[in-house]
């Protein structure tokens, strides 16, 4: 039997203090692993000042590469709009569009009104 702890037979006095021996056992390991991680981030190892400036730098050159070609995508985005627009401006003049135009019609009969919907295609040649 370990020191400092009796068990008694039957009324679980004996139960309570070895529960409360293992809990304050338990807070000293936890306390004494506390002090030893707290000992271990004050006390780091020492870290090559090179490693690190060239770790910045890699990330520094991923950065710039990234924001060089998002000023590439911006860039070829601007292109194909201005592409597009004349491209449009070319095609509208060379060819007529053909538009389709809704009308509605209002025929009263025997006091119901029925609307009756039709289309028309014409062709223009000069579209706005």
């Amino acid at each position: 039997m370990e020191e400092g702890m009796r068990l008694v037979g039957g009324d679980g006095s004996g139960d309570c203090r070895k529960t409360f021996k293992n809990r304050s056992r338990n807070s000293k390991h936890r306390y004494r692993r506390q002090q030893t991680l707290a000992a271990f981030w004050e006390h780091l190892p020492p870290i090559d000042p090179a490693l690190v400036a060239a770790a910045m730098q890699r990330i520094r050159d991923r950065i710039s590469a990234l924001e060089d070609r998002k000023r590439a995508i911006l860039q070829e985005d601007k292109y194909l709009i201005v592409h597009d627009l004349t491209r449009n401006r070319r095609e509208r003049v060379r060819r007529p569009k053909v538009v389709c135009l809704h009308f509605s019609l209002v025929v009263f009969n025997a006091s119901v009104v029925h609307f009756v919907m039709f289309s028309y295609l014409a062709r223009l040649s000069m579209c706005v």
